[in-house]
């Protein structure tokens, strides 16, 4: 199943250190979830609605940011990890 996959690939990035943060994103969706973690970390965010996969094409940028998206994660990583994530 595709969670299980998910919670796999997280595990790995945590345990190389990658991970910075993690929020679940749930009923309050991907802008519930980010401004969750900025809270918690005091910090600001930036989100690339652009790179969101969805499972339909033209959904507008504030239905990514507004929808219920059970089963996915949020992650804060490490900038200078990033080619080795996308790997």
């Amino acid at each position: 199943r595709i969670e299980n996959a998910l919670y796999e690939a997280v595990e790995l990035l945590n345990d190389k250190g990658v991970v910075l943060a993690l929020q679940t994103v749930g009923s309050q969706g991907i802008i519930g979830a980010a401004a969750e973690m900025a809270a918690k970390g005091e910090t600001q965010i930036t989100l690339h609605i652009d790179k969101v996969p969805t499972y339909e094409k033209g959904i507008t940028p504030r239905e990514i940011l507004i929808s219920q998206t059970w089963g996915r994660m949020l992650i804060n990583i490490d900038p200078s990890m990033l080619t080795m994530v996308m790997e």
